[in-house]
C-alpha cells in the first residue's frame, strides 16, 4: 500500500477546496519526505481544475462504483480528509474508519464526531497536514495500530446496534 486516496463529490464546495488546497500547499511538503507517494481522486463531477491535476503522482478517477470504491480502500494506506470549510459528520471519514482505514484529517473533517482524538488528530494548517502525513505514511507499527482503533471506533459509534442506542437515548425510550 503506497498511495493516499480522498473521496468526495464535487458539486460540494468544501471538497472541491480540500483537494485544490491538498494539491498545492501539502502535497508538496509531501513529496519532499515521500517523493514516490501518489494519490487518487475519487468523485463525481470533478470540474476541470481537478482533472488538471492528473500527473504521475495524482490519479483522478473521478466517479468510481461502490465496488470499486472498496477495492481502492483495500488497497490505499492513508485517507486524507483536508476540508478547511463544511459542518457535520462527514462520510468519507466515517467510511475510511470502517473500512479500518487510516485517516488525516483538519478539524472540519472529525467534526461531530465523540471521542475521536485516539483515533484521528485534526490538522489545520498546511504545513502541519503535510508533516503529519509524511511521518504516518513511514510508520507502519502506528498505521497498524491506526487501523485496529479505527476499527474499534467503528464498532462503538457506526453499528446498528450503537445507532439503536444513539436514538433510544434521544427519545428517552
Amino acid at each position: 500500500r503506497k498511495v493516499i486516496l480522498f473521496v468526495g463529490g464535487f458539486m460540494h464546495k468544501p471538497n472541491l477546496d480540500a483537494v485544490l488546497w491538498f494539491a498545492s500547499e501539502i502535497l508538496p511538503i509531501v513529496r519532499e519526505r515521500n517523493p514516490d507517494i501518489r494519490l487518487i481522486i475519487v468523485g463525481s463531477n470533478a470540474p476541470d481544475s481537478i482533472t488538471n491535476l492528473q500527473s504521475a503522482h495524482i490519479d483522478v478517477r473521478g466517479f468510481v462504483t461502490d465496488g470499486e470504491l472498496d477495492q481502492l480502500y483495500k488497497t490505499v494506506r492513508i485517507s486524507i480528509v483536508p476540508l478547511r470549510f463544511g459542518a457535520g459528520v462527514k462520510g468519507k471519514t466515517v467510511e475510511s474508519l470502517v473500512k479500518a482505514l487510516p485517516v488525516v484529517s483538519t478539524s472540519f473533517g472529525i467534526e461531530g464526531m465523540e471521542a475521536i482524538d485516539p483515533v484521528v488528530r485534526p490538522f489545520d494548517s498546511a504545513e502541519e497536514f503535510g508533516i503529519a502525513l509524511s511521518a504516518l505514511y513511514d510508520d507502519i507499527p502506528r498505521l497498524e495500530e491506526l487501523s485496529r482503533a479505527a476499527v474499534e471506533y467503528s464498532k462503538v459509534y457506526f453499528t446498528k446496534d450503537s445507532a439503536a442506542l444513539f436514538f433510544r437515548q434521544l427519545f428517552n425510550l
